[in-house]
C-alpha cells in the first residue's frame, strides 16, 4: 500500500494478556544485524519479508511478488458482519495471532 506502518507488538512480561505496540520507523534497521554480521542496509519486501542487499533487486521482486500474493482485503458491512466456519472437518492446527482493536466500534456512554 502506498500508506503502510509496521508495527512491533512487545508483550508484557508481567501479564500475558497484555502488550504494548510499537511503530518501527524503519525494518531494515531492525533486523539487519539479526540476518548478517555485516552493517549494510536490507532492502525488505513489505508483502513477503524477503530481503535484498540492493533496492534493484527488491524492486525486480516486487513486481512478481505482487502477480504471486495478490491479496483482497474484504471488509465487512452492515450485511455481512459475522464471521463464521462450518467446514471443521477441515480445520489444521496453526498456531497465529489475531489483533483485533475493539475499541474503534465501542460507542460513548452517556453521563
Amino acid at each position: 500500500m502506498e500508506k503502510h506502518v509496521n508495527l512491533l507488538h512487545i508483550p508484557d512480561p508481567r501479564n500475558d494478556n497484555t502488550g504494548h505496540f510499537a511503530w518501527i520507523k524503519n525494518l531494515s534497521r531492525l533486523i539487519s544485524s539479526q540476518l548478517s554480521k555485516k552493517e549494510h542496509k536490507k532492502h525488505i519486501c513489505d508483502r513477503c519479508l524477503h530481503y535484498y542487499s540492493s533496492s534493484e533487486k527488491l524492486e525486480s521482486h516486487t513486481v512478481d511478488c505482487q502477480k504471486m500474493n495478490n491479496c483482497a482485503i474484504t471488509l465487512p458491512n452492515d450485511d455481512n458482519k459475522w464471521l463464521s466456519f462450518t467446514n471443521y472437518c477441515r480445520k489444521k492446527w496453526v498456531p497465529f495471532i489475531v489483533y483485533v482493536d475493539l475499541e474503534c466500534i465501542m460507542e460513548k456512554a452517556p453521563r
